[in-house]
């Protein structure tokens, strides 16, 4: 028998986080199915089974894709920026790419994280956390923040606040505007960082 192979490209795994990103803008998660999938990427299911175990490793990594906000476009704004701008904005990213890309496929995310506790797109050694943590130390030191304090803590602190201000939007089923909401609870935020 002739062993198949299976194009491991960028475009066929992007085409498949595309995938699930649309179709679930369109109808609810446990209601797509992996044919779907493949069908609206234009991908085989063998090739599906490839990069991914199940259609949960798929949400997954489509969320995963948060480490793309840090890219050299968001490098050069924070070069224009000072620290505390620079703090609003890579906050501000997560919410618009859980907002307009990921939207309410993020309560599947939540369910996954429930269920698998290994699995983070926040954890120490994601660029995301590298790039926040890295903000908030800059913030510390120029005085945009309290001095002296423990800035993995404050990474993590703002995660949380992160979290729980999707989680909450989530609970809503997305029904009321995220990016209005991130900008007063930011404030309350802020305040208590200074």
């Amino acid at each position: 028998m002739e062993k198949r192979e299976y194009k491991c490209t960028a475009a066929t795994k992007e085409a498949l986080l595309d995938a699930i990103l649309q179709l679930s803008k369109e109808k609810e998660y446990e209601k797509i199915t992996i044919r779907e999938i493949c069908s609206y990427a234009k991908i085989s299911i063998g090739s599906f089974y490839h990069h991914f175990h199940s259609k949960e490793d798929l949400a997954i990594e489509a969320y995963y894709q948060i480490d793309r906000l840090i890219n050299e476009d968001f490098k050069e704004q924070c070069k224009q920026k000072n620290p505390e701008e620079n703090l609003h904005m890579i906050l501000k990213s997560y919410i618009e790419y859980v907002a307009k890309e990921v939207g309410i496929l993020i309560k599947t995310y939540y369910k996954l994280i429930m269920e698998e506790t290994s699995v983070s797109a926040f954890g120490p050694e994601r660029l995301y956390y590298k790039t926040l943590n890295g903000i908030l130390e800059e913030c510390s030191q120029k005085g945009y923040i309290k001095k002296g304090i423990d800035t993995h803590e404050t990474t993590r602190y703002c995660l949380r606040f992160l979290r729980g201000l999707i989680f909450d939007w989530s609970l809503h089923d997305g029904m009321y505007d995220l990016l209005d909401r991130f900008e007063s609870d930011y404030q309350y935020l802020l305040n208590g960082l200074k």
